[in-house]
């Protein structure tokens, strides 16, 4: 199954750090992707370079066995250097369009959205592959104020789930079971977990 179709058919996304206090980094992935997690993104702040690509070569490892994807956090000239599937871009990371050159050619990239004005940015953006919006809720430290539901809607709005030319996007931010249900109620397909 192509990396297209691997992204348009999954429905959860899921955060970890390398889980250095409990040691279970391999554990855990084939736990997630065996649960039902479609992609994966794999970050920790202040690493290593040659740790965080030793963990992902592993998880990417585990997730052929599952058609799971794996994603690069942020850094296209790592992305690059383990010819990373999936790169996800924040706001103020390199442009999509400067990271393409040092992906593969049939590399997916993702951009993270905290307002309608990103979401449609993003959307118009021909190098963009994948959105995130949210924070929805806050949870831990907060890096954007969390604009809730309103922008949830908005995104279904601007991208709405299913029509050809939408791309596939994800709610984010502070999703857990008590709150999943209302995220797809405001008209999420997907979601992007970290904590939960």
């Amino acid at each position: 199954m192509g990396l297209d179709v691997r992204l348009r058919t999954a429905r959860l996304y899921l955060s970890t750090d390398l889980r250095e206090s409990t040691r279970d980094f391999g554990n855990f992935v084939e736990a997630a992707f065996a649960g039902g997690v479609d992609i994966l993104q794999v970050r920790q702040e202040g690493v290593d370079a040659g740790k965080l690509l030793e963990a992902l070569d592993l998880a990417r490892t585990i997730s052929y066995h599952f058609q799971g994807l794996v994603v690069v956090q942020g850094d296209a000239a790592l992305a690059g250097r383990f010819a990373a599937d999936v790169l996800h871009l924040g706001q103020t990371d390199v442009a999509p369009a400067a990271a393409r050159p040092q992906l593969h050619q049939w590399a997916l990239i993702g951009q993270s959205a905290h307002n309608s004005d990103q979401v449609r940015r993003a959307a118009a953006d021909a190098e963009v592959d994948y959105l995130s919006v949210g924070p929805v809720n806050l949870s831990g430290p907060a890096e954007h104020p969390a604009p809730g539901l309103d922008l949830v809607r908005a995104a279904a709005t601007i991208q709405p789930p299913g029509q050809q030319d939408s791309k596939p996007w994800f709610a984010s931010g502070g999703i857990d079971e008590d709150t999943v249900d209302e995220v797809l109620e405001a008209g999420a397909r997907r979601v992007w977990v970290t904590r939960a």
